[in-house]
């Protein structure tokens, strides 16, 4: 009974102190001071990350949509049509995250 008490004891003194131990939290003002960044600041690196994803974007959304289309259709074997749909509705997700994109590169600048 005596080693329990003793260690109930030894963690109790240990969160106790854990908890004195912990800094205050800073505001976002503080950390901004800190890095001297302005936080919604948006940099050219940021722009061109944007920008040079859109051909990426524009290609893969269709192929992903063909395939999801070509393994629907072995499933439910309605050969070609939800290919077909899956397709244009992959290219109609590339289109419009591409205008996303392009409208949140012209606000940024």
């Amino acid at each position: 009974m005596g080693t329990l008490s003793r260690s109930k004891s030894a963690w109790w003194l240990i969160l106790q102190t854990g908890a004195r131990s912990r800094a205050p939290p800073r505001s976002k003002r503080a950390e901004a001071e800190v890095t001297d960044k302005e936080p919604n600041k948006v940099t050219a690196w940021r722009q061109i990350g944007l920008l040079t994803s859109i051909p990426f974007i524009l290609a893969l959304a269709p192929i992903v949509g063909y395939f999801l289309g070509k393994f629907l259709d072995q499933k439910f074997r309605t050969q070609p049509w939800l290919s077909f749909i899956m397709l244009v509705l992959g290219f109609v997700a590339g289109v419009r995250e591409t205008i996303h994109i392009v409208k949140l590169s012209q606000s940024e600048d």
